[in-house]
């Protein structure tokens, strides 16, 4: 599911940008805006499932603890 939202975040990025950079009309400090979401399109989804994995983890062991409890 995570590699899922990651390709389709970077798709999405992708496209972005190459409608921005398509576009003669278009400002220089668009296409480095577009270019920076773009970026973080594919930087986001691997930090944000590690993320995710971080705090199941953390829910997995407070389960185990109110368990014992």
């Amino acid at each position: 599911m995570a590699s899922v939202w990651r390709l389709r975040s970077v798709a999405i990025g992708l496209r972005t940008v190459a409608m921005a950079s398509t576009s003669r009309t278009v400002h220089r400090k668009y296409v480095a805006t577009t270019s920076t979401l773009a970026v973080m399109a594919v930087v986001y989804p691997w930090t944000g499932t590690a993320i995710a994995s971080q705090t199941a983890r953390m829910e997995r062991m407070n389960q185990l603890k109110n368990a014992h409890q």
